[in-house]
């Protein structure tokens, strides 16, 4: 028995603009059904805000003269997302939160994602995981999404400790941080 109609999909999915996890919920089924009714329907799957913020990085890295490859398309277990002129490697983080004139990032990953302790990711007291970028990039990308605004920030991957878990960077000028540098910071990357 089908839960919602072809219709009632398309109008929730792609005008309402809903996941499935919460289209799912409304209509009382797992989310893996809403996903094979889509699919069956072919209405087609939107892009993540990562793979949006993979895009428009690459685009304006491209832009700037660099020859960009997305490792992660031939290698989902690679451990940074892009590869500038065969050499420099850049780590993209994606962010649609906002609160109080701040993007939010998390850089945490937990332990369900099947991620375990290594020379490149340590265990946190909290028992979630963290990615040591400044042994697995040279430049951290962070892209902000908001009101129809692209925000970004570009660090060298030393810039963020460790054990840091989450980083909030200002998209207002009225708030000052010491990560205000490197908002478009485009030309540190060499």
């Amino acid at each position: 028995m089908v839960a919602v109609t072809e219709s009632q999909l398309r109008d929730l999915y792609e005008v309402q603009g809903k996941t499935d996890k919460q289209i799912a919920g409304e209509y009382g089924v797992d989310r893996t059904r809403i996903s094979q009714l889509r699919k069956q329907w072919g209405i087609t799957t939107r892009l993540t805000v990562f793979d949006k913020g993979v895009k428009d990085v690459t685009d304006k890295l491209e832009s700037l003269g660099f020859k960009v490859k997305n490792v992660k398309k031939d290698d989902k277990t690679a451990n940074y997302d892009l590869l500038l002129n065969d050499l420099i490697k850049i780590e993209v983080r994606t962010s649609s939160a906002l609160d109080r004139g701040r993007q939010h990032f998390r850089l945490l990953e937990q332990a369900s994602t099947g991620v375990v302790e290594s020379d490149i990711r340590i265990k946190l007291k909290n028992g979630h995981f963290r990615k040591l970028f400044r042994r697995t990039c040279d430049y951290i990308i962070f892209v902000g999404y908001e009101e129809g605004n692209i925000n970004y920030w570009v660090m060298r991957s030393s810039t963020v400790t460790d054990t840091i878990q989450s980083l909030g960077l200002n998209i207002s000028p009225m708030v000052t941080s010491k990560f205000d540098v490197c908002r478009d910071a485009w030309h540190i990357i060499i």
